[in-house]
């Protein structure tokens, strides 16, 4: 109270008139800047992306924001919290940080004792953990995927340097090099198209695409070169269906998926690519004939590097990747369905572009 009086309220009171008028007039001040500094630190609560909450000494919470529900589900008693973090007693420490994981999240919680009660602030650390995993990840696989052709392209180079080789060796030894540098090449092509999807790099290069007619030039390209063969393209346009989007990126996610379902599918199995609109959605659908996905690898097929347990064809394990990126940078969703022997479709959905 007495800093309430130290305050603007104290000068508007000397203003006041003596008398009951007067103090009816600085109760009613005095009431309006507590309800003003409530309301302050609520709103500073709740915008607050931590969980904060308040137990008194019998460890009943007196106070929590919103994040502590989004957390935790309620406002925990003090007790339960306890027996998630394993504490065995707050009181013996006058405050305690520690990691623990409650409902399938990461929370970091820190919690300080008071002279009657406890206060914590919880954090979710599960993104946080998540992406260390994946950069653990991503340099555990980057290392092996690159060290293997630049062995092959070393070992090849040194032999050169200390044999005599035929000419027909020579030749093979060269086509290696040639390979294993093309697939390096790949690799980091690849990367660096990941890494600028990340950037805004590409917003400046949107523009009205007309899907139909991208895909279908596309497919014409793919039948032709040598993962096409004897294989047919069956292409289905929609000459209407057009989506904001930027054409190179679109290119690379059709090249990558059709490509796949050249790969995976039977010299005479034929491949179905069709691009519809309807209801405000623009769908992608690319099918194959080949031996489909196992159900427990679909939901991995579009991490970096991963590769469908079991298969012999040659890649990068990154397309799938690219395509994913490529998607979400364009607002699309997709879907797979697969069906061991009998093949895989890929659908994406883009949003149309207005007319």
């Amino acid at each position: 109270l007495s800093s309430l009086l130290d305050t603007d309220v104290t000068r508007e009171d000397e203003k006041l008139p003596p008398g009951v008028g007067g103090q009816l007039r600085l109760a009613y001040l005095l009431q309006s800047q507590l309800i003003r500094d409530r309301d302050l630190r609520r709103t500073l609560l709740e915008g607050l992306a931590e969980g904060v909450i308040l137990w008194d000494d019998s460890g009943t919470p007196v106070m929590s924001n919103s994040a502590v529900r989004e957390l935790w589900g309620h406002a925990p008693v003090l007790d339960d919290v306890m027996t998630a973090a394993a504490i065995e007693d707050p009181r013996l420490a006058a405050s305690v940080e520690t990691e623990f994981s409650h409902a399938g999240r990461h929370l970091e919680l820190r919690l300080r004792s008071l002279d009657e009660g406890h206060l914590a602030l919880l954090s979710d650390l599960s993104d946080r953990q998540e992406l260390e995993r994946q950069r653990r990840e991503m340099q555990r696989l980057v290392s092996h995927q690159l060290k293997t052709p630049l062995a092959s392209i070393a070992g090849f180079g040194s032999m050169l340097e200390r044999y005599t080789v035929s000419e027909s060796e020579l030749q093979h030894i060269a086509g290696t090099i040639r390979t294993e540098a093309e697939r390096l090449g790949e690799m980091v092509r690849r990367f660096l198209d990941l890494e600028r999807l990340a950037t805004d790099h590409w917003d400046d290069e949107r523009t009205a695409v007309a899907l139909s007619e991208l895909v279908g030039q596309r497919c014409e390209v793919l039948a032709q070169g040598p993962q096409g063969g004897a294989r047919t393209i069956n292409v289905d346009g929609d000459s209407a269906a057009r989506i904001i989007g930027v054409p190179q990126l679109l290119v690379e996610l059709v090249d990558n998926l059709v490509s796949n379902a050249l790969k995976y599918s039977a010299d005479d199995a034929d491949v179905t690519v069709s691009v519809t609109a309807a209801n405000g959605q623009v769908v992608l659908s690319v099918a194959d004939r080949g031996p489909g996905i196992p159900e427990a690898a679909i939901p991995r097929l579009f991490e970096r590097f991963f590769r469908v347990p079991g298969t012999d064809v040659a890649g990068t394990g990154l397309g799938l990747a690219l395509v994913k990126e490529v998607a979400e940078w364009h607002d699309a969703q997709i879907q797979v369905e697969s069906e061991l022997g009998r093949g895989t479709t890929f659908e994406l959905r883009f949003p149309a572009a207005d007319e």
